[in-house]
């Protein structure tokens, strides 16, 4: 009487995956996503990516840059 509709199997162990991306023991990956910082209010037939940023943008993005810089 095997293989029937009541029979219970013991649970299976998750199968273990390589930490690295390539399959080898590689620290794992980290992803930031970081918006930009403020920039000027948008002007009629200024391109967006012509703005320049604001005091306070300029202030945030070197400390992001620092933050980002760290090992």
């Amino acid at each position: 009487m095997g293989g029937g509709a009541g029979t219970m199997r013991p649970a299976q162990k998750p199968r273990s995956r390589p930490v690295g991306a390539s399959g080898n023991n590689a620290a794992p990956m980290i992803v930031v996503l970081i918006r930009h910082a403020q920039a000027i209010e948008a002007t009629p037939g200024v391109p967006d990516g012509d703005r320049w940023l604001t005091p306070k943008g300029r202030k945030v993005a070197r400390k992001v840059g620092s933050w980002l810089a760290k090992p």
